[in-house]
């Protein structure tokens, strides 16, 4: 597995011109590896875009109604670097991959039968996101940077994905460090596989993108 993806990792990266955009550098991957997956529609802000508001989301959002991602054309001003910015939009990707696999309705239907831990669930599906988001990021582009090192806040506290109004979602926090080793996790092994979270298991990800 780890030696397909980066297989493709290297075809990706040798076709796709030095001046490709970050939503061109994220889109081919993730549109060559799988099936389904939201495409990317940017504006120059995204105001009240799948139900939003000024608190969700400002920078990206992926609205599971429309199933599609949304991003400021500002994305790489806006997150600091492009690294950065890959890293916004392979985030959104990671929900959508939960999302089109199943592991979203696993484990909304834990959520809902065991409320008492709820705050546990959303951690470790956030976990998993960030995993899942250090992959793609790998696939998408060189380099060993992190969330902890292009933040100095927690990103994606936010409501910034979900069923319009995506304002009315979940907030998760996990903490910086938390979101930086989940992050590094997924982007120094470049497989979905190793994105397995206590009761959520990475595999119907990772079968799809054999």
């Amino acid at each position: 597995m780890r030696t397909i993806l980066a297989t493709c990792s290297l075809m990706l990266w040798s076709t796709a011109a030095p001046a490709a955009s970050v939503f061109e550098q994220i889109t081919s991957v993730t549109d060559t590896i799988f099936e389904g997956l939201p495409q990317i529609r940017t504006r120059t802000r995204l105001g009240d875009v799948c139900g939003g508001d000024a608190g969700s989301g400002p920078f990206v959002r992926y609205c599971t109604s429309q199933n599609r991602i949304y991003a400021r054309q500002s994305l790489v001003e806006d997150a600091g670097s492009e690294a950065a910015a890959i890293y916004m939009l392979a985030h959104a990707y990671g929900h959508a991959l939960q999302v089109r696999h199943g592991i979203a309705d696993v484990a909304l239907a834990r959520i809902r039968s065991d409320r008492p831990r709820e705050a546990e669930y959303r951690g470790w599906v956030t976990r998993q996101v960030e995993c899942f988001a250090g992959v793609l990021w790998s696939l998408s582009t060189t380099g060993q940077g992190s969330p902890a090192g292009w933040f100095a806040d927690e990103p994606f506290t936010g409501s910034h994905w979900g069923s319009d109004p995506v304002s009315a979602r979940a907030q998760v926090s996990i903490g910086l460090e938390e979101r930086d080793l989940w992050f590094r996790r997924g982007r120094d092994s470049a497989d979905f596989a190793s994105c397995d979270v206590a009761e959520f298991s990475a595999a119907p990800v990772a079968e799809a993108a054999r």
